[in-house]
């Protein structure tokens, strides 16, 4: 079985020696308060406060839930209802005409679709074997430009904050960062001002960007790109970067380079200490992607797996 082989097989594998205290995540749920659907709909604007009573009024004569009774007297439409029960019960995504974030944001737009499911058994996966108190920084690496490693970055930290982990994306890509653009935010102090040394670790846990919507999600996008990527990721202070910012998420997943760059992903993957192969079907060639998966296990880099774009 090749090297890649091997990683690949790591991510489906549930290891059944250990005890289930040993790789069951702790999740600490806040409490939040409880908000009716009426109130949720009346805040969208969808229901005025007559349209309530006349509801409430259907519904305890019929037997019927809120939502079903509201749509019966066709006032809100089933799309109106199923996103007021989402941000209900703290599953807050977005609607098509929302506008803003990227469509690439599959799991934000379309979260009981095909491709949001598969994000979750991947992230179930992390959480039961690697992303435990101990080892919460994973890396997104991949061989080439365009595998889709912003892609599946900003789709599986999505994934994590909607299952109420505070989660952070770092935007770690200096040679083509698109973080700020998949999430439509201006980008101003980033990653570069920290890893210069313009920013001391007390006001590190106020720049990552607060995503709208999504409250337990933060990007930091990549700042100002530098001349010198390698040598900033090189010279020890993205290790403490890290170190700080754990402090204030859960789950921090890291935006890197192709592969190429080499020099950059190294630096990335020891400090994040794991990473996850991301490879683009017809892009990818495997003795690219078997390459990279060797060279960063030979860094001491836990390679947990690889996700088929």
């Amino acid at each position: 079985m090749s090297i890649l082989e091997k990683a690949i097989t790591k991510v489906t594998r549930v290891n059944d020696q250990r005890e289930a205290t040993d790789h069951t995540p702790e999740l600490v749920v806040a409490p939040r308060p409880y908000r009716r659907i009426g109130e949720i709909l009346k805040n969208q604007k969808k229901l005025t406060d007559e349209n309530i009573e006349h509801i409430a009024t259907s519904q305890d004569k019929e037997g019927l839930y809120f939502g079903e009774a509201a749509i019966k007297l066709r006032l809100v439409s089933p799309e109106d209802v199923q996103y007021a029960l989402s941000c209900q019960f703290g599953y807050p995504y977005l609607r098509l005409n929302d506008g803003g974030i990227s469509k690439e944001l599959s799991v934000a737009y379309e979260p009981f679709g095909e491709q949001a499911e598969n994000y979750r058994v991947i992230r179930s996966q992390l959480l039961l074997n690697y992303l435990n108190k101990g080892d919460r920084s994973l890396a997104i690496v991949s061989p080439r430009k365009g595998d889709g490693r912003s892609y599946v970055a900003a789709n599986l930290a999505l994934v994590f904050a909607q299952c109420g982990k505070k989660t952070l994306l770092i935007d770690a890509d200096f040679r083509g960062p698109r973080q700020h653009r998949i999430f439509n935010f201006t980008c101003r102090i980033g990653m570069s001002t920290i890893l210069a040394g313009g920013m001391s670790k007390e006001n590190m846990g106020h720049v990552p960007e607060n995503i709208p919507v999504f409250d337990s999600l933060s990007v930091l996008a990549a700042g100002l790109i530098p001349p010198n990527p390698a040598e900033l990721f090189s010279n020890g202070r993205f290790s403490l970067m890290l170190r700080e910012l754990r402090r204030h998420f859960d789950i921090i997943i890291i935006d890197t380079p192709a592969g190429k760059y080499r020099a950059d992903v190294e630096a990335i993957c020891s400090a994040a200490g794991s990473a996850l192969m991301v490879v683009r079907k017809d892009n990818t060639p495997m003795s690219e992607a078997k390459s990279l998966t060797a060279s960063l296990i030979n860094a001491n880099v836990n390679v947990v797996g690889s996700v088929l774009n």
